[in-house]
């Protein structure tokens, strides 16, 4: 629920009484396909790879 509110603002930030308590946000992967890679030799890995965008979402210190 927190992450859906939060996307649903364009925030990455979420606060309590002001106060940031957690935060998301998101990062690019490069993750290697591997059914594909089975498939084929090692060396067209590269070619193989698939890039997803990957979010994060971490609670912060109030202190």
């Amino acid at each position: 629920m927190i992450k859906a509110a939060l996307k649903a603002v364009g925030a990455s930030v979420g606060t309590v009484g002001g106060v940031p308590v957690v935060s998301f946000d998101s990062t690019m992967r490069i993750a290697l396909d591997q059914g594909a890679v089975k498939q084929r030799y090692p060396e067209v890995a590269k070619e193989c790879s698939d890039i997803s965008e990957v979010w994060t979402f971490r609670l912060l210190d109030a202190a």
